[in-house]
């Protein structure tokens, strides 16, 4: 009986090794299987062309559940891939609505910092939505501004969007007020910065020294002026080699300043009161500009324009 009992145990020994075994090989197996798969064999140029549109088109810097973020949870081998590449963390986008007076600032700011220290020497693209009234106590924005600034002299493009009004009332500061004056000093201390674009659907009080970065090319400000506003004079705030620029004026003055920019490519101007301006004594003349748009209502009647290809 005890040899009995001893073979006995030594089968069961035998049996539980085998199983072990099989469960390795069954592990084994899957592994492969996943390995073949079709999403795994994909080139990695391939994927990094997906997952670059990916982001331009749906990226959310503080969204953990929006790229770029949410490829670091596919798979190990897309984890390496998008931490190991910089230009898909050098879009900076911040869609301001996000958050609110509990938000946690902290977190917030974690999300920014980390695109930021993978992006390493990337130049930059920052991407800021401002969305609802920034509530009172709520330091983000004023660390938000601050962290971007340290990387200042890698943004090259810059864009903002505000859809509440900032300056509604020139007595008083808002919290909105504080946080678009620090988005335009910084701006203005962006030495690389190539493309500014800026938008609000309701009067924004303006620094035209935005215009004046030394590697500024591209100008698209929709910042809706008042009437004073739109004839502020330019020529001081200019950036002599922009190519592109748009922006809301009416004045004959600043008219007659973009005429003379040598590398002026494209113009299109904006006027909200569809203001009539004063006809000048010689037409204003600009052998450059292709491209030209006006809601100005009798621009065309003083503007020689020999190069236009599209009005």
């Amino acid at each position: 009986m005890d040899t009995l009992d001893a073979d006995i145990a030594t089968a069961e020994e035998h049996i539980r090794r085998l199983e072990r075994h099989c469960a390795r090989l069954r592990l084994d197996r899957l592994t492969l299987s996943s390995s073949l798969a079709s999403i795994y064999i994909v080139p990695q140029d391939i994927l990094l062309e997906m997952f670059s549109s990916l982001v331009r088109l749906h990226g959310n810097t503080l969204d953990v559940d929006a790229a770029p973020w949410i490829l670091l949870r596919v798979c190990h081998r897309w984890r390496l891939i998008a931490q190991s590449s910089p230009f898909l963390w050098s879009a900076i986008n911040i869609p301001l609505h996000c958050w609110s007076k509990s938000s946690p600032s902290a977190f917030f700011l974690k999300l920014v910092e980390h695109p930021l220290s993978v992006s390493c020497l990337v130049a930059l693209s920052v991407s800021l939505d401002l969305a609802i009234k920034v509530p009172a106590g709520n330091d983000f924005p004023t660390v938000l501004m601050s962290t971007l600034s340290t990387h200042r002299a890698r943004i090259r493009m810059l864009t903002f969007r505000a859809h509440i009004p900032g300056y509604s009332n020139g007595e008083h500061v808002s919290e909105n007020d504080v946080f678009i004056d620090a988005f335009f000093n910084m701006t203005n201390a962006c030495p690389m910065l190539e493309e500014l674009d800026m938008f609000c659907h309701r009067y924004c009080r303006v620094r035209p020294a935005l215009y004046c970065a030394p590697n500024l090319r591209r100008v698209r400000d929709l910042l809706p002026r008042d009437v004073g506003d739109q004839r502020e004079p330019l020529g001081a705030f200019l950036n002599s080699s922009l190519t592109h620029f748009s922006c809301y004026t009416f004045s004959l003055e600043n008219i007659s300043i973009l005429g003379q920019m040598p590398c002026l490519k494209e113009l299109h101007l904006f006027n909200g009161s569809r203001a009539v301006i004063p006809t000048p004594q010689t037409p204003i003349r600009h052998s450059g500009v292709r491209y030209f748009s006006a809601t100005l209502t009798n621009v065309l009647d003083h503007l020689i324009l020999p190069s236009l290809e599209v009005l």
